[in-house]
Parts: structure tokens; sequence; C-alpha cells
């Protein structure tokens, strides 16, 4: 009947759902935006409904509790995601002054300690990269070796500067 536009079989779905989201609310701790997040499961199951196919064989009940769960983990690695901008960028972005004085910079000697600990082919990889600034498939024809292994060799030496250098 909702699919056909009758709006009292909506408000009857969304009395008869009100626990399942209010528990789904609860779990997932958004109990601060309960008023915003119950809008949201509101209109998901919304679109749930019109969605729904029986053929699948398959619950509404579930059907619509697998949607929310999913709405819910979307939201928070959204959530998560944010939180990681704001506290790694925001001060860059709110002050004028960056402090650059909590940086560490290194000296020559300890660069030269660490390239001590590369390959040879890591060390002429490094040279042409990062010196020289080659690309990956520049790189691969002066060397004479595949750009697979130049990136490989690329990984191994940032792993190698974040050992030694704790980057």
């Amino acid at each position: 009947m909702v699919k056909q536009g009758n709006e009292e079989a909506l408000a009857l779905m969304i009395d008869k759902y009100r626990p399942l989201i209010a528990k789904k609310i609860s779990k997932f701790n958004f109990g601060r935006d309960y008023e915003d997040s119950f809008q949201e499961a509101t209109l998901l199951l919304y679109k749930s409904i019109m969605k729904f196919e029986e053929r699948f064989n398959k619950s509404f009940t579930r059907y619509f509790e697998n949607n929310l769960e999913n709405h819910f983990i979307s939201k928070i690695r959204k959530l998560k995601s944010y939180r990681k901008f704001v506290v790694n960028k925001f001060p860059m972005i709110c002050e004028l002054h960056v402090d650059e004085s909590s940086k560490q910079y290194y000296g020559e000697q300890e660069i030269l300690d660490v390239i001590k600990e590369f390959s040879q082919l890591e060390k002429e990889v490094f040279r042409l990269r990062y010196i020289e600034e080659k690309t990956p498939v520049e790189t691969a024809e002066i060397v004479g070796c595949d750009v697979k292994r130049v990136y490989n060799a690329m990984d191994r030496i940032r792993h190698k500067l974040k050992i030694h250098l704790d980057i």
C-alpha cells in the first residue's frame, strides 16, 4: 500500500518499526543525534519499502534491518574520517601562523646512516626517484628492471626511513 502512495500505511510502518529504529540508534550510540538519526532511518524505511521485492524470499524486517545497519556503519565511517580531518588539519586551517618548532629535522649524517642500510637497488632507486625526481617508469628504464620492482623498492625505502628516523 505504501508503494501505491498510501500515507496511512507509511505511518503504520513507521510506528511498527519505531522500536527497531530506536534499538539500532542506541546500538550505534547516536543518542545525542536521536532526532536526526530517527529521521534518516524513516527515510531509509521508505526507500527500503519502495525497493523491496518479495521474490528474493527474504522478510522485509531483515531487509530493512540490514539496510539500517549498513547506513549507520557508513555514517560512523564518515564521522571518523571527518574527525581525523579536523584533528589533523583544523589547526592549520584556522591559524594564520603555523608553529613549525615541533617538527623534527634530520641532519645529513642521520640520513646517510639510513641510506647505508639500503640495498644497491634501493640506493639507486632513492637517488633517481627522490633526489633526481624521476618517475617510476623512468627509474625502471634507467635501472633496467620492472616498474613493479621499483615500486617495491620505494615501499622498502619508506619503511626503512620510518623505522630509523621515527617518521
